[in-house]
Order: C-alpha cells, then structure tokens, then sequence
C-alpha cells in the first residue's frame, strides 16, 4: 500500500489572553488544531501562565467524538509542589498553580481519532473564582504530528 503521507499542526498564541471571577472552562481563543478522522497524532502544548495563586488554572482538552485521549503534564499544583499528573478523556480537567511571575507548564499527549473528525481544543479556566486575571501569555503554543 501507500505510505501515509503524515502531516504536522500548529498554532500561537500571538497575544495574552485573560480569564478573571471565572471556573467556566472556555476554549482559548488560538490553541485549537483540526483533526481528521481515523489518524492518530502525539501533540505537545507549551503554557506560559500568570496570575494571582489564589485563582490558579485548570486545564482541559476537548476530542472529536469517539476518540481517545491522554496526556501528562509537568508543572506546579495548587500547593506549589512539582507535579506531573496524567489525565484521560475529552474535557477532563487538571489543576495547576499559578503565581504573579509566568510560569510553564509542558503538556504532551496523544489522541487517537475515531470516525468523527474534529478539533483538539484546549480549554482553561480559574481553579477558584478571583478578580486577579489569570492570564495565558503570548509564546503559548501547540504543536501536533500524526503519527498514523
């Protein structure tokens, strides 16, 4: 047969992007890639995170429907302690701290795509609602490779 002619996605984060007195997970407004059906990628989100440590960021990932997704993070709970969680499933969040000075958190994961195509979207919101803005910072990105 014909090799499968794999393909690399790609999206930044060109300006900061705020969410304050929120917990509503929302889809951030640049850090979104297009999926097709039946294909299986491994992908690698990189945050740049700020804000008041009393707010802190829960994170998500929205999968077209049927697929299955996991991925790991390295970054800093809610505590301030050195974490690095592993989630499964669409929309199933994590939380992690933020504090006044950026920080990253590194994301990396795989979705394989069932017969429905779509978007993987990441989502974000406050831990706890608080006026101080958590901010996701200009320089974030999300890059994907389709492995199958």
């Amino acid at each position: 047969g014909n090799p499968i002619a794999m393909r690399d996605r790609a999206a930044y984060k060109a300006a900061n992007e705020s969410v304050a007195s929120s917990t509503t997970l929302q889809n951030d407004d640049n850090l979104v890639l297009a999926v097709e059906a039946s294909t299986v990628w491994t992908f690698e989100c990189f945050l740049i995170v700020s804000g008041a440590a009393a707010g802190d960021i829960k994170i998500a990932f929205t999968a077209p429907t049927g697929a299955t997704l996991n991925w790991g993070a390295i970054g800093f709970d809610t505590a301030d302690a050195f974490s690095t969680p592993v989630v499964s499933g669409s929309g199933t969040t994590q939380n992690f701290g933020v504090a006044a000075s950026s920080r990253t958190i590194l994301i990396r994961g795989t979705l394989v795509v069932s017969t429905t195509a779509g978007n993987l979207q990441l989502q974000w919101a406050q831990v706890v609602s608080d006026v101080t803005a958590t901010v996701v910072a200009t320089g974030s990105h999300i890059t994907a490779h389709q492995i199958s």
